[in-house]
């Protein structure tokens, strides 16, 4: 098998302007509306984190928002912030009124409501490729999870430093339960209509995310025994084993880990043994640590092998904290077309276990574009002594200019040959020994 070898910026753009066709799914032109796209392949990242309803945690949610808004905000079309009891609106313009009522502290900081925001498209509208989105549980559901979704489209896999510094904000702000940061395919706001459009391209396309808000809960989906193990030593340790029952969904790019994961993985120093020899980078961030598979997120093609090694290695490294079952994906389709279900969802979940972990070598650092240029020794010690002069240092001289001859000076010789000949000043210049 060729060697997997990382691809560029536009090795990726290349692969998907080749498989467009996987990318971009397109409603059928009905009655009521024109055909139009309805999925887009973006760059997105999903987070979910404890203690969605407390004041610590929503009042950084306007600086999230406005991060958001500040870099893509211009792209966005539709979009509402409502809180328990309020209706969705319809066919909503994203306007200067949904904006100023999204950066509101006051509407975050009412502690006692659930707070859903949108941003993404008018319903019905064409799939942009952007959206974000947050859900925030209230006192009642304080041991579920809350959830902050953000997409972009795939174009900005040219500047993904900015999305990454994006996702990082946001580490440095809320203590996460856990995330994952790669490929997605979007949706629009009516996502369920078109979940189906996702299923091909998943199932060939490792690194493409599938995702839905309600995996966030804690419901007692099996995970791996190590997991289980875990979370019973954490109920003799008189700990709320919740925190580590659930288990992460899975790895993508960029997994990232909340504290009690980093923790059962034996710490961050033991964590960094495990995922050094794979070349993969760890940062800590806050009360977070992000674990990064490769310089750019990779699509994965499971008809172009090998592999990509870092997702492999993040996958097996990660085992013992990954849910080996996740119920369903795809919640439904109103017009009667397959979906993933619980053994599909399961087995997607599981699309990386196939590949035997890599060969445990070095990383090597990728050579620079420009490698500095080294001149090579020189034959001259740097002592030179001109004709008229008196020779200081013993040793074999040689003159460029009287066609390289090469004459033995002793210390304290005065040089009494022609000072100039046609080519300039005749000057004698020591050889080194070699």
């Amino acid at each position: 098998m060729k060697p997997y070898t990382p691809k560029t910026t536009q090795d990726i753009l290349n692969q998907i302007e080749a498989h467009q066709a996987y990318f971009e799914g397109r409603a059928e032109a009905t009655e009521y509306f024109p055909e139009r796209a309805v999925m887009k392949l973006s760059l997105g990242v999903t987070l979910h984190f404890y203690k969605g309803h407390t004041l610590k945690v929503r009042e950084q949610m306007p600086k999230i928002v406005k991060a958001y808004y500040d870099l893509y905000g211009k792209h966005i079309t539709g979009g509402f912030i409502i809180k328990t009891d309020e209706k969705i609106p319809e066919n909503v313009k994203f306007s200067p009124a949904v904006l100023e009522r999204s950066l509101n502290p006051k509407i975050w900081n009412d502690i006692s409501e659930i707070i859903a925001l949108c941003w993404s498209t008018e319903l019905l509208e064409d799939c942009l490729g952007y959206e974000l989105s947050v859900y925030l549980q209230n006192p009642v559901f304080d041991e579920e999870l809350s959830t902050l979704h953000a997409s972009i489209l795939y174009t900005h896999i040219n500047e993904i430093d900015k999305f990454k510094n994006f996702i990082e904000l946001i580490c440095s702000l809320i203590p996460l339960h856990s995330g994952y940061a790669g490929f997605w395919l979007q949706l629009p706001n009516q996502d369920i209509a078109y979940e189906y459009h996702q299923t091909n391209a998943a199932h060939r396309f490792y690194g493409c995310e599938l995702d839905n808000h309600t995996i966030g809960s804690d419901l007692p989906y099996p995970i791996s025994e190590a997991a289980i193990a875990i979370a019973e030593q954490a109920l003799a340790d008189g700990l709320n084993p919740l925190q580590f029952a659930n288990g992460i969904k899975g790895i993508n790019w960029l997994t990232i880990l909340g504290q009690p994961f980093v923790e059962r993985m034996g710490g961050i120093d033991e964590l960094q043994n495990k995922t050094t020899p794979y070349g993969l980078s760890i940062k800590t961030i806050g009360e977070n640590t992000i674990i990064q598979a490769g310089e750019l997120p990779d699509l994965c093609d499971a008809e172009d092998l090998p592999m990509n090694p870092y997702y492999v290695a993040v996958n097996h490294i990660l085992e013992p904290i990954r849910k080996d079952s996740i119920g369903s994906l795809h919640t439904g389709d109103m017009f009667g077309r397959p979906v993933m279900g619980d053994a599909a969802s399961d087995q997607w979940l599981h699309r990386f276990d196939q590949y035997p972990m890599p060969d445990m070598t070095p990383h090597q650092p990728p050579e620079p574009e420009n490698p500095k240029v080294v001149a090579p020794p020189s034959r001259y010690t740097g002592y030179s002594v001109a004709e008229g002069q008196v020779c200081q240092e013993t040793g074999y001289y040689e003159c460029p200019r009287q066609q390289g001859r090469t004459i033995l000076l002793m210390q304290g010789q005065p040089l009494k040959g022609e000072k100039h000949n046609e080519m300039g000043a005749i000057i004698w210049y020591k050889l080194t020994k070699e």
